[in-house]
């Protein structure tokens, strides 16, 4: 999701115990994910827990698909997440605090997508805004204006002027075939 997707805030940050937990980035907003490496304190596990104030909830760091070594898992920091430093604590082998580090989150609005303004919604209206185009023959067209009216009187005589005239002309020729 958004583990490590701004490069000014990746920053690593640990403390110590019996080993530490990386948590990149080390200092983030309210709502974001956070990517946790442990190496050094649960090499005889092949699972962890780790647990924030600020996480949704615990997570299971579990031995990553790519071959590194240590236990890896993403944790979502809480939407409602108040500015401040939470420490992180990793469980394994029977040891509460096996691997301790920390997250800082700087703020509660994520800085990358900024919250855009609603815009208010107008109901359209329940009666008729413009005339409508019907009745009289077509005279409302008429009465719109030329750029509503479509094709004008003059249009129409010359089309019908020039069906006229080569209806005469097929008569004729039909004729003078005819004998």
């Amino acid at each position: 999701m958004l583990s490590g997707a701004v490069p000014a805030f990746a920053d690593q940050t640990s403390a110590t115990a019996s080993g530490t937990v990386s948590v990149t980035p080390g200092k983030t907003w309210a709502g974001a994910v956070i990517t946790l490496h442990v190496k050094s304190a649960c090499r005889s596990a092949n699972r962890a827990k780790a647990s924030a104030e600020v996480f949704v909830s615990s997570v299971t760091l579990a031995p990553p698909v790519d071959g590194r070594d240590g236990l890896v898992s993403d944790a979502s920091i809480r939407s409602d997440a108040v500015a401040g430093t939470y420490a992180v604590s990793v469980e394994c082998d029977g040891k509460t605090h096996a691997a301790e580090g920390s997250v800082v989150i700087i703020n509660s609005v994520n800085p990358v997508e900024p919250v855009k303004p609603v815009k208010p919604v107008r109901p359209e209206p329940l009666w008729p805004t413009a005339p409508v185009p019907a009745g009289g023959g077509g005279a409302a067209q008429l009465a719109a204006g030329p750029a509503e009216a479509g094709p004008g009187n003059a249009s129409v005589l010359a089309i019908g002027g020039a069906a006229a005239v080569s209806f005469a002309a097929v008569a004729v020729y039909r004729r003078r075939r005819d004998g």
